[in-house]
């Protein structure tokens, strides 16, 4: 379903001029590889409602949810809306475009839609960030399926930070103590790292998630088009998110949605939010956009009320303004900090949530390797174990960092684990989150489950103590 973006920092879009399928859903695309626009109903033009000199062009941009993942044309949050504006805009003729690939981060989304604002005209883009906006993005498989490999336009192409290997790689650490009688608990696996905020291979994702933003609206105030942020959930990722604009002196529109989506406007097999999810989306959506005035000629007053609605107002996320923003941040960072191990153990799956990148689902770490740990001690000690079959990388070094400062370098051995101890650079607070990276001097090529994966070596384990 998906092709090549001659832009690197895009990636990849739907495969273009066809009818795919994603999740048993079909998906018409264009010659640029977006979701062709439905006629939603009563908003295309028709004899007695011409598209006039001044239609009103609105984008959806963002990844999955803004696409509707697993929805047909007619489902998504766009179509949604585009039916409702028409409505509520009679004399206006209306167009509502999707701008948005499943698996798109940020950056990916951003350049799209600069690459081609001749193709896309708006009068207001609506862009819906997510959380794993902080992570790679995909590359495509000649057979046309997503594939995780470096990303060219990420800071360090070959430190591997993907939502999908991490969760494979946590499935795997269940799956294991489970076959052993135990089970992964979630305080030992310690806190998410990669949106905490805490470290600064985190920090630079937000700064950069941030800048990208500030970029598309600069762009588009050049051009006359407003933009405003689709909050999809309260969680700690908006919040700081949010706070970072407001730090860059950009106050946009935030348009709040779901505190969490309820799991009855989910997909049955599917947390993506169901047709009924979109629908609910758009309603709040056009409630907000008529009561912050960013349409022109929308009244509240005009809006068709939906008795339906009403059952779903306990889940409407509230709008918060910039100082509740930084409050809930600076909660949500305190947390996470609380949250964070002193060692991380692939045996018991100590610290398992602690890994920001590079981890394989069978725990095996691709050339650059990345986690958090919090300083318990002045040691750092570390056991690491070379690939099993690949003797060719005996003797390999992998170069330790804490805090990215080197502080040493373990030599792998065919005959078992290697330990090692390491002193912690001055100047580092005690009990504070700090980045342990492991830098491999090459990579080989191996297989789990199927599936190829670059691979150097394994942590075994690695701890701060005295």
């Amino acid at each position: 379903p998906y092709a090549f973006h001659v832009d690197p920092r895009v990636g990849m879009v739907c495969a273009q001029d066809a009818t795919v399928t994603i999740v048993g859903a079909p998906v018409h695309t264009d010659d640029l590889g977006m979701r062709v626009r439905p006629e939603a109903r009563g908003s295309a033009p028709t004899a007695d409602r011409p598209a006039g000199d001044d239609p009103l062009r609105v984008v959806v941009l963002g990844d999955s949810v803004a696409f509707g993942f697993g929805l047909r044309d007619d489902e998504t949050l766009a179509c949604r809306l585009e039916e409702l504006l028409a409505a509520a805009l009679p004399e206006r003729a209306v167009e509502c475009r999707t701008v948005a690939v499943p698996g798109w981060n940020h950056r990916n989304a951003v350049s799209f839609l600069l690459d081609h604002l001749d193709r896309y005209p708006a009068d207001l883009v609506l862009y819906m960030p997510i959380g794993n906006d902080l992570v790679d993005g995909y590359s495509v498989r000649e057979s046309g399926f997503r594939r995780e490999i470096a990303d060219v336009a990420a800071a360090d192409p070959w430190l591997g930070v993907s939502a999908d290997r991490s969760e494979r790689f946590l499935v795997e650490v269940a799956r294991r103590l489970r076959r052993s009688g135990a089970e992964l608990l979630r305080d030992d696996a310690g806190s998410a790292c990669l949106n905490a905020d805490l470290t600064p291979e985190s920090s630079r994702r937000y700064d950069e998630n941030a800048r990208s933003i500030v970029l598309l609206h600069d762009v588009l105030a050049r051009r006359g088009t407003r933009l405003a942020l689709l909050q999809f959930a309260e969680e700690p990722y908006t919040w700081i998110l949010w706070t970072r604009l407001v730090d860059a002196g950009l106050e946009l529109p935030v348009l709040p949605l779901f505190v969490a989506i309820p799991v009855d406007l989910q997909q049955p097999t599917d947390p993506h939010p169901s047709a009924e999810g979109q629908r609910v989306m758009a309603a709040w959506t056009l409630r907000s956009l008529a009561s912050l005035g960013l349409v022109a000629g929308l009244s509240p007053d005009a809006l068709v009320d939906d008795p339906t609605l009403a059952s779903h107002d306990a889940v409407r996320a509230p709008p918060r303004d910039a100082a509740a923003w930084r409050a809930l941040a600076d909660e949500a960072r305190a947390a996470a900090a609380r949250g964070v191990r002193p060692d991380f153990d692939l045996r018991t799956g100590r610290g398992a949530f602690q890994v920001l990148g590079g981890v394989n689902p069978d725990g095996s770490f691709d050339a650059h390797g990345l986690l958090v740990l919090r300083r318990a001690g002045d040691v750092l000690s570390v056991e690491l174990d070379a690939l099993e079959g690949r003797p060719d990388l005996d003797g390999l070094e992998v170069l330790v960092e804490v805090a990215r400062r080197p502080v040493g370098r373990v030599t792998l051995s065919g005959d078992g684990p290697t330990t090692a101890r390491f002193d912690v650079p001055p100047g580092l607070p005690r009990d504070a989150p700090v980045e342990v990276a492991f830098v491999a001097g090459r990579a080989v090529v191996t297989e789990f489950a199927g599936r190829a994966q670059m691979a150097s070596f394994r942590l075994l384990h690695a701890s701060f103590e005295d």
